[in-house]
């Protein structure tokens, strides 16, 4: 199986025959495209959504990619979170995948999803890879730029900025850029 994420209309799910002869697309049943796969301990995930427009107001859905009845490949409704999916990381473990959206960020394990961290819907996470990560000790990180966030189980998240960075300005659209002792702002990357 392989997980295309190329867009809109460039997205997909697909299942290869073992030749590599053939493909098929495995859609789901609100035709929304697949554009990541990953493997868990309790199986495959795939995440659809797309993250253009108006992405706070869109929605992630989270499958489970399993074989039917019939032997073929198919997606089970596993979690639908709200937010467009910006970047997705398995979680340390690889019990779990996080995933970053528009104002939150989840983690989807075999029992469904829950609330790891919230945030203002001016950030996005930035879709790189390690955008977002685990560790093992449970904590999570998310990274818009020049601002990083910490979310742990103790309490309210660490908010980590370089020390240049006298406070964040954020704009529209998920851009911060840093306001030195200067009063110079200087674009995130």
């Amino acid at each position: 199986m392989i997980a295309i994420d190329k867009g809109e209309f460039g997205a997909g799910l697909f299942w290869i025959d073992k030749l590599g002869t053939r493909a098929r697309r495995i859609d789901t049943a609100l035709d929304e495209r697949i554009r990541w796969i990953s493997r868990v301990k309790f199986g495959v995930i795939g995440i659809a959504g797309l993250c253009h427009g108006e992405a706070c107001a869109r929605h992630t859905m989270v499958y489970r990619v399993e074989r039917n009845e019939q032997g073929s490949w198919a997606l089970a409704p596993h979690a639908d979170l709200v937010g467009c999916p910006a970047t997705h990381v398995v979680d340390h473990g690889t019990d779990a995948v996080l995933i970053g959206t528009c104002g939150a960020l989840y983690r989807v394990t075999k029992a469904g999803a829950e609330t790891v961290g919230q945030w203002s819907k001016l950030l996005i996470p930035r879709a790189f890879d390690a955008s977002v990560t685990g560790d093992m000790h449970g904590d999570a990180y998310v990274s818009f730029g020049r601002l990083i966030a910490r979310f742990s189980k103790k309490g309210k998240a660490d908010w980590f900025a370089p020390t240049s960075c006298a406070s964040v300005r954020l704009h529209p659209g998920g851009e911060c850029s840093c306001v030195t002792a200067e009063g110079n702002g200087k674009p995130g990357p």
